[in-house]
């Protein structure tokens, strides 16, 4: 199912191979069958995110890892507030689209923070349905990329997030032309 993604890490690799032995109704998992436990090791880099139909996406839940990367508290908060206004738009296209065709999304981030250093992640997510059966979230885990010295100081927010590179993934219903 993987052909073709470039795996950056294998904690990234192995939330893929667990999310891919999910029960699925037409490709998509329910958020409520995926038991983060099994991760053990890279629990930390988990966030569950809402896609509204208002346009805004939420953190529903988010590991300390990218809380750490980020240097704040993101669950309850607006995803979108961490890109460049310009391309918000853009941003939430992407996960509307990998809610709706449905697919998967592998990408680079490279997070700029208030010092100016940079931390470069790898995130791969999948749709699931919520406890309602209602196909409007995105479970992704983020890797860093980097040096873990990085995240030590919490206090050093990010400042803006950049893709760097995406690529969607066949899930079944093969991908999206972008």
């Amino acid at each position: 199912m993987f052909d073709g993604v470039e795996f950056k890490t294998e904690s990234s690799r192995d939330f893929a191979e667990i999310w891919d032995q999910l029960p699925k109704k037409d490709f998509i998992a329910n958020r409520a069958d995926f038991d983060p436990m099994r991760l053990r090791k890279s629990i930390s880099g988990v966030s569950i995110n809402e896609v509204s139909d208002d346009g805004q996406i939420t953190f529903r839940l988010a590991g300390t890892e990218i809380v750490s990367s980020l240097g704040r508290e993101v669950t309850g908060t607006d995803y979108l507030s961490l890109w460049p206004e310009g391309i918000r738009g853009e941003v939430y296209q992407i996960f509307r689209t990998l809610l709706s065709f449905p697919c998967g999304i592998a990408a680079e981030l490279k997070v700029t923070k208030k010092s100016g250093a940079e931390v470069n992640n790898f995130s791969i997510g999948f749709p699931v349905r919520n406890d309602q059966g209602v196909v409007n979230q995105v479970l992704l885990h983020t890797s860093a990329l980097d040096a873990p010295n990085l995240y030590e100081a919490s206090d050093d927010r990010a400042k803006k997030l950049e893709l760097v590179r995406m690529k969607f993934i066949d899930i079944g219903a093969g991908t999206p032309k972008m």
